[in-house]
């Protein structure tokens, strides 16, 4: 159909070039990344924009970035321009090459791909344009002077049921995520709390729904911190259980949700992607807020695509196992028959890497990891699954639950709570204050596990995680020292100690992320930790709790690795301790 243009749609544009089945009920407006950078102050609306001709209405060809992000006011998203501002001055870096976009550090550390934005891709970036909701979306609280209300709602409306249409049509897709203080409610608006909210998940799941064969996430958390995002955040965060301010806005997204969902995994299915086409088979009913069932033998190989039973049980040229799709997908019979037929209920997971489970982990381990029920980890161990097993980094199952009835199923299978073990000294209470709800924690310390834990892990990997804070306030009452030093021995103290000696050669600003990160650890502080990632919240609380500044392995201050990593807004409090 042709590019549609104007203020609306006589007829919707469907995305043919990706196979997309997403419609375009109202114009996708973008402005250009160079008209862009040369705004200031508070961005104007639509309306303002259109009127001074700096939107233009996207066509196939362009290179489009799709902007994500939380409004910092009720009625405005950047009452004072901040978020722009910081958009503004994270592009320049970006475009000029003098900051770079790696994989997340759990990838990174766990030998994933190392994924890159291209210098080509920063060339189209350059000459391309960007989608923001304030500048291509009519909004009725900052329409014009005798523009109809009525036709600004359903200008509006048009566009919202549009977004899944949007996302499809941009090449890239980045989450703006720094840390900066709600205008009207006061508190802070971060990557976490961006991950809660029910419309950026919208966004979010549409971008990861796409036809489009680079579905990844970049994550921009301050000028000189961005980064792809961690397989299992988008995982762990689902469609429909985000937070709306209008709750009828639920409704609305599930719809979205579903639509796009199906049309993920009919579109797999044709390309024969067979590895993610099985995932989304096996989570669809999780992702969408749907019961769970049990299906027939018959039924499980057509859902699942499998040419046969002994594909199912033995494998096939896909890296989703019959008895993985079973796990996933909660269904426990299944699971039952499988092992029956001498599937390897411990074969270790191998290929998985960029939906998150990595080399070494088992069955159970990614049981536990994705959330599922205590009957689908009772399943597992009853047939047979070996336990005491552990991964490359010396985690067991326990390091791995998130949810306390995965806790109460694992202490009575009798998991080791207490052990110390890999190059880190990783406790299972490690794990679940990194990844898990606090009460998932408080299960484990009312189970008694050891109560000694670094907690540097757990901040250092805080993002994403909107418990934790409350998981440290629990373990600071528990007697965590705020100013341990981080526990490193074998292949990683080497590879911390060399990265440290490849960082003082090159200086912090030529050093890739893996290498910072590396760099920091020996020697590390909770408050070190808590200055890499940014954390005003985090940093308060380890202040009430007398921690100190002290300098690392680097000689490096907490305040000196705040600067460097951009996080300004920390300095203030972080020159108030003690050194």
């Amino acid at each position: 159909m042709g590019q549609c243009a104007g203020s609306a749609c006589d007829e919707t544009v469907e995305l043919e070039c990706y196979n997309c089945v997403h419609s375009m009920y109202f114009p996708m407006y973008v402005v250009k990344v160079s008209d862009f950078l040369e705004m200031s102050g508070i961005p104007d609306a639509h309306g303002a924009l259109l009127s001074q001709g700096l939107l233009h209405a996207w066509k196939p060809g362009m290179f489009v970035a799709f902007v994500s992000h939380q409004w910092l006011g009720n009625t405005h998203p950047d009452p004072t321009g901040k978020h722009c501002c910081f958009l503004r001055e994270t592009l320049k870096e970006v475009l000029s090459g003098s900051l770079a976009i790696e994989s997340d550090i759990v990838s990174q550390n766990r030998g994933a791909d190392l994924i890159t934005l291209t210098p080509r891709m920063r060339r189209q970036l350059a000459d391309g344009y960007l989608f923001l909701d304030w500048f291509a979306i009519p909004q009725i609280t900052a329409r014009l002077p005798g523009v109809n209300e009525e036709t600004c709602r359903t200008e509006a409306a048009q566009a919202v049921q549009s977004i899944p249409a949007y996302v499809e049509a941009s090449d890239l897709f980045i989450a703006l995520v720094p840390e900066v203080k709600h205008q009207d409610r006061g508190c802070f608006c971060n990557y976490t709390s961006w991950l809660q909210r029910g419309w950026c998940r919208a966004e979010l799941w549409c971008r990861l729904l796409s036809n489009r064969p680079d579905t990844h996430v970049i994550l921009l958390h301050s000028t000189r911190d961005v980064r792809y995002m961690f397989p299992l955040d988008w995982q762990l965060n689902t469609i429909v259980d985000g937070q709306f301010t209008v709750e009828e806005d639920r409704l609305v997204v599930a719809k979205l949700g579903e639509a796009a969902v199906d049309a993920k995994i009919q579109s797999l299915k044709e390309q024969r992607a067979m590895c993610i086409f099985r995932w989304f088979v096996a989570n669809r009913a999780r992702l969408l807020g749907h019961d769970r069932w049990n299906a027939t033998v018959q039924g499980f190989l057509r859902k699942f695509d499998f040419a046969n039973w002994d594909a199912a049980v033995f494998g096939d040229h896909s890296r989703l196992t019959g008895l993985l799709c079973a796990m996933f997908s909660g269904d426990t019979e299944m699971m039952r028959t499988l092992a029956s037929c001498r599937a390897d209920i411990n074969k270790p997971i191998s290929g998985l890497s960029e939906l998150g489970y990595y080399e070494s982990q088992t069955l159970l381990m990614a049981a536990a990891k994705s959330k599922q029920t205590g009957d689908v980890l009772e399943t597992i161990i009853e047939l047979r699954a070996d336990i005491s097993v552990r991964s490359s980094n010396g985690s067991n199952v326990m390091f791995l639950a998130r949810t306390p009835e995965q806790v109460s199923v694992l202490f009575a299978a009798r998991a080791d709570l207490h052990s110390r073990r890999g190059d880190m000294m990783l406790t299972p209470l490690t794990g679940c204050a990194t990844m898990a709800c606090t009460n998932t924690v408080r299960a484990l310390l009312e189970v008694r596990c050891d109560p000694k834990c670094d907690i540097q892990i757990p901040i250092m990997f805080s993002r994403g995680n909107p418990y934790s804070l409350e998981n440290l306030r629990l373990l600071l009452a528990q007697r965590a020292d705020p100013n341990s030093r981080a526990t490193l021995g074998g292949p990683s103290y080497t590879i911390s100690y060399n990265n440290s000696v490849k960082m003082s050669i090159i200086g912090w600003e030529r050093s890739s992320v893996w290498t910072q990160y590396q760099a920091l650890l020996i020697d590390c502080t909770p408050l070190h930790a808590a200055a890499y990632v940014g954390d005003q919240a985090i940093t308060r609380l380890l202040w009430e709790h007398g921690a100190e500044q002290k300098t690392n392995f680097m000689e490096m201050l907490p305040e000196e690795i705040a600067e460097k990593k951009g996080y300004c807004h920390l300095l203030p409090i972080l020159s108030s301790f003690f050194v």
